[in-house]
C-alpha cells in the first residue's frame, strides 16, 4: 500500500518536522483517505509498509510516498 501524506497537525508553537503531532493521508491506488497520529504513522511506516518510492510532479517540490 502507497500513501501520500496531504496535511500534517503541529504541536503549538511548532513550525519545524519535529512538531508534527497528526497526518492526513491518501491511498494512492484506491483514493482511500485517513487520518491518524503520529505515533501510529511512524509505527506503520516501520514495521509494514514497504520502502518509500520517491514521486515528483511537475512544479511541485519532491515527495516521499509509502
Amino acid at each position: 500500500m502507497t500513501i501520500q501524506i496531504t496535511a500534517v497537525r503541529l504541536s503549538p508553537g511548532g513550525t519545524t518536522h519535529e512538531h508534527i503531532i497528526h497526518l492526513w493521508w491518501t491511498e494512492q491506488a484506491s483514493g482511500k483517505t485517513g487520518d491518524n497520529p503520529r505515533a501510529q504513522i511512524v509505527d506503520w511506516i516501520e514495521n509494514q509498509a514497504a520502502r518509500p518510492t520517491p514521486a515528483t510532479e511537475p512544479g511541485t517540490a519532491r515527495k516521499w510516498l509509502w
